[in-house]
Formats: structure tokens, sequence, C-alpha cells
């Protein structure tokens, strides 16, 4: 499966990561419990399976379905290995003879 990604290190580098953080049982300034990072610098996005925390550094997948979750550094590198799609490139000369 080919999956579209992004890398999220802060806001605006995604728009569907909403930041800053926010939970009533987690306070920003605690560390979280994933990364250890401060949670203020964190977002959070709506998946499939709810709302999920995304921490600095995670990879943001978009799915041929549409659907968007973060993963982990560490996992992601381990169930995907990356393609890059390069333009196709359309070279075209003149011939000798041919009109402008």
């Amino acid at each position: 499966m080919v999956v579209d990604v992004i890398r999220w290190l802060e806001q605006g580098d995604h728009s569907a990561i909403v930041q800053p953080f926010h939970d009533p049982i987690v306070p920003s300034g605690g560390a979280c419990p994933k990364c250890g990072k401060r949670m203020g610098l964190h977002g959070s996005m709506a998946t499939g399976r709810g709302r999920e925390t995304v921490c600095p550094g995670d990879y943001i997948l978009t799915e041929p379905n549409g659907e968007r979750r973060p993963e982990r550094p560490k996992a992601f590198s381990k169930l995907y290995e990356k393609i890059i799609k390069e333009p196709t490139k359309t070279v075209s000369s003149k011939k000798e003879g041919d009109p402008e």
C-alpha cells in the first residue's frame, strides 16, 4: 500500500494538526509519555480511532482512502520504505526544417 507522508515538527507543517495540544487531564507543561517532550509542543488530530496526540517528529500518514493517522518515527521506519516519485520530464527539441 502506498501512503502520502509528511513529517510533523511544528505548527503549520500539516493542516490536520490542531495545536497547541489540549487535554484537561495532562497539563501542557507535563512530559509526554511517548517521547518525553513537553506536551505544549504537541498537537492533536482526528483519526478513525478518535483524537490522537501528535508528537514533534511524528509522521502523518494519509492512506489511499483519505484516512489520516500519526506514526512514531521508529515504527514508521520499520513498517514503510521510502518511494520517491520524480516528476516525468517531457523533453522536446525543434528539428531542422520544422516551422516555428
